[in-house]
């Protein structure tokens, strides 16, 4: 009897490449966010609040939020970097593969997320030999992977 967390194992691979859009749209949202902040940051005007006065040392209420915004700032800007950077890995890794055509459907479905139809069409060929070259393209880049994961080591 089967078991139901005994579904076929997914190529390691294809489970690295299929995060690319995912990761993009986070960045992107990051990027969003990091403007917000910066806009709401330097706006000329500013919001009427009911405050307390007391007589201590504290920051002010502009201080505490430009204080906020700076630590945001640079938190949004390292997880951007590190996505972008893992963006980019993914790209330089199918750029290290030799078979251009191999290259060519790695791009087209894992980074520019066409569908296999579409690719079949760009390429020129039949869906049993889309489906091989899919095949024979993770496993070239997973190799790829695994030397370039262990001489960064």
């Amino acid at each position: 009897m089967k078991e139901q967390n005994d579904k076929p194992k997914m190529h390691p691979a294809k489970v690295y490449l299929r995060q690319y859009n995912d990761m993009k749209l986070r960045r992107d949202d990051l990027r969003d966010e990091l403007m917000m902040i910066r806009m709401n940051a330097t706006r000329a005007t500013s919001r009427m609040t009911a405050e307390r006065v007391s007589g201590t040392s504290a920051r002010d209420s502009m201080a505490n939020a430009a204080v906020k915004a700076v630590e945001a700032e640079k938190r949004l800007e390292r997880l951007i970097l590190n996505i972008t950077e893992a963006l980019d890995m993914r790209s330089f890794l199918i750029d290290q593969m030799k078979d251009e055509r191999e290259k060519t459907i790695l791009t087209e479905r894992y980074i520019s997320q066409r569908d296999w139809p579409e690719i079949q069409e760009r390429l020129y060929i039949s869906r049993s030999r889309l489906m091989e070259l899919h095949g024979y393209a993770l496993n070239n880049f997973w190799e790829i992977y695994c030397r370039f994961s262990k001489s960064s080591d």
